[in-house]
């Protein structure tokens, strides 16, 4: 299925020309691993040469949640998301946390403040088990303001 493009052409490289048609575009790609007993008979192409099965990469495109509450999150969690301020997930948060929730490996791509941090700051939230003494998330960012960004976000999501 297409996703939604964001520039008006490419090059024969595949370079971005043009301008951009939108301002916000959302890409959603999951990973998943699965054995060829889970797919159609069609689909053992999936398979490399050895016969050994790969990584399927899958879009959620079409899977989104309208409210935090049908996340089935933790309470602690859901009252840190409403007490941080957020009323409803945005549309980056509407289809990014719950790939994660499931556990997929999840690339999200989005513009500066529509609330990519909030989205795998509240799935790992979730994930993270409160009684255990040990690291259970990592998350790496490619500057030192954005990870005191991060770290504030997180602190205030998780502190109710």
């Amino acid at each position: 299925e297409d996703l939604p493009q964001s520039h008006d052409n490419n090059n024969e490289d595949g370079n971005i020309i043009g301008k951009p048609k939108k301002q916000f575009k959302i890409i959603m790609i999951s990973t998943t691993k699965q054995t060829t007993e889970d797919l159609p008979q069609s689909h053992n192409d999936y398979n490399n040469e050895d016969g050994e099965d790969e990584t399927i990469f899958k879009s959620n495109w079409d899977e989104s949640v309208d409210k935090f509450d049908e996340l089935a999150l933790k309470e602690e969690v859901l009252r840190g998301v409403y007490g941080y301020g957020f009323d409803k997930p945005s549309p980056i948060q509407q289809k990014g946390i719950l790939p994660i929730l499931q556990g997929r490996d999840t690339i999200a791509q989005a513009q500066s403040g529509t609330g990519k941090t909030g989205a795998f700051a509240i799935a790992t939230l979730q994930l993270v088990d409160t009684e255990l003494d040990q690291t259970q998330a990592l998350v790496i960012v490619h500057t030192r303001e954005l990870a005191f960004q991060v770290c504030k976000v997180i602190q205030s999501l998780g502190e109710w």
